[in-house]
């Protein structure tokens, strides 16, 4: 696999500008970027164009060589980074965010454009590839290459062939395949971070929030899965800026747990994410830094449902959900407020399900 180049180097930008979760997800499209040298050796340098306070998470996991930021609806932002871009040609540009304003912008670079098909862009990228919704999103992604490295054609067949065959007593979603494999090695001392936070080697991680609140899964199903808990291991409740109040009244519910959430850089989270136990997350960012670092996951789905493709990209994680219910999916990415008024997917979910679920994550 090797792009067509006569320069010393490969230069390789990556347009991704949605949420973390999404960016994360985006992890194994990155390596596979940084293998686009082949056999010949010569160096490939990866560009990252993201959301302002992403970049530098991404560059000193090593996954990424430069960054560029920007602020979403600030057209200011999208001018000075694109502007810094337009100054040198990249042998390949990569795009899996979706948007027309992303698009827009890409159109201005000078370098050979791949994305997405749809049926406005058709003067925006030099290749256009159909997303196939049959495969997991970091897949779909990967997919964007498939005229540059043939042989995943093969490896997606593979995939197919793994899933309708999988079984599993304890429920535990198929495994990653290895050349798909988001599990990054951290290049820091994850000791020192625990140690900031007083934490010991016996803990789990709760992430309750997301930027959808029809995915938040209850407040006293945290509460009661935090106390159930309690009794072998400390709880450390997780979360971004703006989550701080649902995590505090987590964490508040749950003898000797703590609330982290707004208090740690996303390298410090990560730390965290892997010295735990397991961690328990609604479909959000929580799921996604466990797969990172491989770290056991219990994913609680309530509007959306695993056909998305949005699974947790983990080899050992499982999905609790209420499968019966006929209003779900009721969105592919969540929505503000439950369009029947009840939430039950996320409010009758109980606890006792969500426990046994993290009971298996931890067999031997």
């Amino acid at each position: 696999m090797a792009l067509e180049t006569g320069s010393t180097s490969k230069r390789v930008l990556l347009v991704q500008t949605a949420f973390l979760g999404d960016l994360i997800l985006s992890v194994p499209l990155m390596k596979k970027l940084k293998k686009l040298n082949g056999a010949s050796g010569i160096p490939v340098e990866i560009n990252l164009v993201c959301r302002k306070g992403f970049g530098a998470f991404f560059k000193d996991l090593g996954l990424v060589d430069q960054v560029f930021e920007i602020e979403k609806r600030n057209r200011a932002s999208y001018q000075k980074a694109f502007a810094a871009l337009r100054e040198e040609p990249f042998d390949l540009i990569v795009v899996p965010h979706e948007s027309f304003t992303t698009a827009r912008w890409v159109a201005t670079l000078k370098g050979q454009k791949i994305g997405y098909k749809k049926f406005w862009n058709r003067l925006f990228f030099h290749e256009r590839v159909t997303r196939d919704w049959s495969l997991p999103e970091p897949l779909r992604q990967m997919g964007l290459l498939m005229t540059i490295d043939p042989t995943l054609q093969s490896q997606f067949q593979d995939f197919r062939d793994q899933e309708q065959t999988w079984q599993s007593d304890l429920g535990k979603l198929s495994p990653v395949p290895e050349w798909a494999s988001a599990v990054t090695k951290i290049p820091w001392d994850t000791q020192v971070h625990l140690q900031k936070h007083n934490l010991s080697d016996n803990y789990v991680c709760f992430f309750p929030g997301s930027v959808w609140a029809t995915k938040k899964w209850s407040l006293i199903g945290y509460q009661q899965l935090g106390k159930k808990w309690a009794h072998s291991s400390q709880v450390v409740v997780m979360g971004g800026p703006g989550e701080e109040k649902v995590c505090q009244e987590v964490a508040d519910a749950i003898p000797n747990a703590i609330s982290l959430a707004g208090k740690t850089k996303l390298q410090e989270t990560l730390s965290i994410v892997h010295g735990a136990k397991f961690v328990v997350s609604n479909d959000s960012a929580g799921q996604h830094l466990a797969a990172l670092t491989g770290t056991p996951t219990v994913t609680i789905f309530g509007p959306t449902v695993l056909e998305f493709g949005f699974r947790p990209w983990n080899s050992n994680a499982i999905v609790v959900e209420k499968k019966e219910m006929s209003c779900r999916p009721c969105g592919i990415h969540g929505q503000k407020k439950c369009p029947l008024g009840h939430h039950n997917c996320m409010e009758k979910l109980p606890s006792h399900e969500v426990y046994e679920a993290t009971e298996k994550l931890i067999i031997p």
